[in-house]
Formats: structure tokens, sequence, C-alpha cells
């Protein structure tokens, strides 16, 4: 860290403020209230954990959506032969 001096009138002091001096990162005063403490969890971090469970829960695999399409198909053939039986039925009459 190094110490800055400052020019008052025309004698020079020295600041009692130190900061860092690192080409490629900020000090940790311009950061303010940027700098938050490990392990507190925002709002936004609960909302973000939320909805990555979420979607983790409610993910169709492969498998699960071929058992899906073929339970479909199923309900679609019975569904169509119940429907032909009710046709004839009313013909019939």
């Amino acid at each position: 860290m190094i110490a800055h001096q400052r020019l008052i009138g025309s004698r020079r002091t020295l600041c009692n403020t130190n900061y860092t001096q690192t080409p490629r990162t900020l000090g940790l005063k311009p950061l303010g209230f940027f700098v938050f403490g490990k392990g507190i969890m925002t709002e936004q971090d609960k909302k973000k954990q939320q909805d990555a469970e979420f979607i983790r829960e409610h993910t169709l695999t492969a498998q699960d959506f071929r058992k899906m399409i073929l339970e479909k198909t199923e309900r679609a053939r019975v569904y169509s032969q119940a429907f032909s039986k009710r046709e004839i039925a009313q013909e019939q009459l």
C-alpha cells in the first residue's frame, strides 16, 4: 500500500488514507457496499436457487419423455376405439 501525498498550499502533507495500487483490481474503498461477506444469501440468490431446483425437478429425461408419448398414444387409441363403438351403436338405432 502506498500513502499518497497531497499538496496543500505550498506544503506537502501525507494523507492518512492508504489505497491499494494495482493496475487490474480496484481497492476495497471504491467498492463500498458491493463487498459482501461469505455465506450471506440475498433474495436474488434464494430466487436463483429455487428456480434451479424447480427446473431440476420438472425437467424430463429422454426415457420420461418417451414414456409420456407412449401413454398418450395408448390413451388416443383407447379413445378412438370407444368413439368408433359409439358411432356403430348410434347407427344401429
